[in-house]
């Protein structure tokens, strides 16, 4: 038996349940800062990403599609280096926030 939450309705299979996962990083439904405050650069990247921003104080983020973080670090100057040579091939999200603005970005890594 299996409970659709759509139509609140119970169902009887007599088959494993299977679910369909798309993981292509061009249908993930994330939606970015359109902002020019923070650019990322090259994206997508192998070993190694540029965070240049107009924000000189505040902190970093990154977290993969599943919200595990990868990295927190306060801003050092505009342009901020980031070793992704560990990293998995992925979809992740860099944050930048001061206080007072956010900006969210895409960064794919694809070795």
């Amino acid at each position: 038996f299996y409970y659709d939450y759509t139509d609140q309705t119970w169902y009887y299979t007599t088959s494993n349940v299977m679910v369909r996962m798309n993981f292509d990083p061009n249908l993930v439904g994330i939606e970015e800062s359109k902002d020019t405050q923070v650019s990322i650069y090259p994206n997508p990247a192998q070993d190694e990403i540029l965070v240049h921003t107009s924000l000189t104080e505040g902190t970093l983020l990154v977290t993969d599609v599943s919200g595990r973080t990868k990295i927190t670090q306060n801003l050092v100057g505009l342009t901020t280096s980031i070793d992704t040579s560990e990293w998995a091939n992925g979809v992740y999200l860099l944050t930048i926030t001061n206080g007072k603005e956010t900006s969210v970005k895409k960064v794919v890594i694809k070795k």
